[in-house]
């Protein structure tokens, strides 16, 4: 609709805006498994308390750089894995919302370095 109402004018750019850490499982043709989980969802405490145990807070967070929270991709993931083990199987990829619109743009999956930084994913040794 926008490049349809900009008439003859070039677009050069498109903003966007997203909750970063909302996580979705996408099919082999990018479309979504299911609804994405957001940031704020606090179903994880499980898998917290399991990366807590396994890996220890701290060393996760030397890691990562980022602290053992409900908000993070990897405790998503781990319970995505656990409980809907159906999706897991299926999805080719699990992208964040930005990265979703950015695939349906142009059809390539790929994260800014800003967003991976903030999955628990990330390592910065």
């Amino acid at each position: 609709e926008a490049i349809a109402t900009a008439g003859t004018r070039e677009v050069v750019a498109i903003g966007l805006s997203v909750q970063g850490e909302a996580v979705m499982p996408v099919d082999k043709n990018g479309r979504a498994l299911r609804p994405a989980i957001l940031g704020m969802d606090s179903r994880t405490g499980e898998q917290n308390a399991w990366l807590c145990e396994r890996f220890g807070a701290e060393h996760l967070f030397e890691r990562t750089g980022m602290p053992v929270h409900t908000v993070n991709t990897l405790p998503k993931l781990l319970w995505l894995k656990q409980y809907e083990p159906e999706v897991w199987s299926r999805a080719e990829r699990f992208l964040l919302y930005e990265d979703f619109l950015i695939q349906k743009m142009t059809g390539q999956a790929v994260i800014s370095r800003c967003l991976a930084s903030r999955t628990q994913l990330y390592d910065i040794p």
